[in-house]
Parts: C-alpha cells; sequence; structure tokens
C-alpha cells in the first residue's frame, strides 16, 4: 500500500492583515529554501480589512466607503479582485508543481484545491458545488460580486474564491470561504464553529487528495521572515499604494 505524502497544517487564528499577508509570502519563499513539506494554512482577519489583487488600483471608487469607515486596506502579491475580510475563512498552500501532475496546471490546481473545499463544506451540510459557467463581461473589482468558473457556489452564489502566484517548480494559492448568515447548513451551530468548518475542511482536502495533514508551525525562518516582510512591505504606503 503506498504511503500518503505528509503536508504541514497550520491554523494561525486571527491575525491583521498586514501580518497575515506577510506570513503568507514568508511561507511560499521559505518552502523551497529550507525544503519545506507543502503547507496548509488556516487563518481569520482582525479586525476585518480589505485586500486587493496585486494589479489593482487602490483609488478605484469601490473603496471609497471602506476608506471612509478607516478599514485596513491590504495589497496581495497574488492577482485577482478586492475582498472583504469578515465572517470568513481564509486558507493558503503553499506546494510543489511535482506534487501531483494536476499541479502544474494553473486552472486544474484552482479546481482540484476548490475539490476538497466543497468536499469539507457539504460535509458540513452546505450545498456547495463548483460553478461551470465561464463568466461574460469584465471582471468586477470585488471578487465575489460574480462567479467565475470553477469557483465554489451555493445555490448560484459565490462563497469560495482564489488567487495564485507561480514561481519555478513551486506555486501558492490562497482564497477565502465566506461563512456569513446567508449560507444555509443542516446544522448552523457548525457552521458556527470555527473548529469544527477548519476540520472539516481538513477532511476534504485530505479525502480529495489522498494525503495526511499532519499539525505543525512556523518555523523561526518563516516567522523572521514574515516580521520583516510585515515591516517592509506590506504595511507601507509605498507597497500598498504601488497602483
Amino acid at each position: 500500500m503506498e504511503r500518503k505524502k505528509e503536508w504541514r497544517l497550520i491554523d494561525s487564528g486571527y491575525l491583521d492583515a498586514y501580518t497575515n499577508m506577510a506570513i503568507d509570502e514568508a511561507v511560499f519563499l521559505m518552502r523551497e529554501k529550507l525544503g519545506l513539506p507543502a503547507t496548509l494554512r488556516f487563518y481569520a482577519w482582525k479586525p476585518a480589512a480589505i485586500s486587493i489583487g496585486y494589479f489593482q488600483r487602490i483609488e478605484d471608487p469601490s473603496l471609497k466607503e471602506y476608506k471612509r469607515q478607516k478599514l485596513t486596506i491590504v495589497r496581495r502579491f497574488t492577482g485577482g479582485g478586492a475582498i472583504l475580510h469578515r465572517n470568513e475563512i481564509t486558507y493558503s498552500l503553499a506546494c510543489s508543481t511535482n506534487e501531483f501532475p494536476t499541479f502544474r496546471d494553473i486552472t486544474k490546481t484552482q479546481q482540484l484545491v476548490h475539490e476538497a473545499i466543497i468536499l469539507g463544506l457539504q460535509n458540513l451540510g452546505i450545498n456547495a458545488e463548483l460553478e461551470r459557467k465561464e463568466t461574460k463581461g469584465p471582471d468586477p473589482y470585488f471578487c465575489f460580486v460574480i462567479p467565475s468558473k470553477y469557483d465554489v457556489v451555493e445555490e448560484g452564489r459565490k462563497i469560495g474564491g482564489s488567487a495564485q502566484r507561480r514561481r519555478n517548480r513551486a506555486f501558492f494559492q490562497h482564497g477565502s470561504i465566506l461563512m456569513d448568515n446567508k449560507i444555509t447548513s443542516k446544522n448552523s451551530k457548525q457552521k458556527k464553529d470555527r473548529g469544527k468548518i477548519i476540520d472539516s475542511l481538513v477532511w476534504g482536502f485530505e479525502k480529495r487528495l489522498g494525503i495526511r495533514l499532519l499539525p505543525g508551525q512556523l518555523t523561526k525562518e518563516e516567522v523572521k521572515l514574515s516580521q520583516e516582510l510585515r515591516q517592509i512591505k506590506y504595511s507601507t504606503r509605498n507597497w500598498n499604494y504601488r497602483r
């Protein structure tokens, strides 16, 4: 019997926007340098914040009201649309493209990861499925306005989306999974229990990918790099207002 691949599992809990993005990039950069296993991380945002895609303009009118509310706005190192991070669970995956043949293709990677998420959500009684229709027209500024092909949807409403970055033979994908009051579930208590949601998502990844997720923590090198990235990059106007 073939031994299952073992991945590192990290639950960072609630962190501020700058720290979340700094850790994401640090994990991605250090994975190859330190020879670390594939890493699946779950985290949340406190206080609520907005992340915008690498190529988006921060002066867009869509952000006017959120700036008035003084919400933190941070620029991601991945593309995609803006996201209001509130009432959600965020995940990130740093992995070699050689881990599975599917991971050599950007779209197929997104689809496979979303299928794992869908399994986890269905296990909670949420009627999640993969969006199969192509999007028509220009992309909206905010990511969750209209579902795109291979997004996670519930009754046509987008509840999960992702963005990706690739470098050498590695990829990084992170995304948000909505857990607001509009999500219907056969077990409303489980839907509000962050620990149970993550346990179910972990089960979905293990079942769909045939892997084992072993609880771990950031290495001291990842912590050091994330602290540096937070200070010199993600908390700075130069980075966040670069476009």
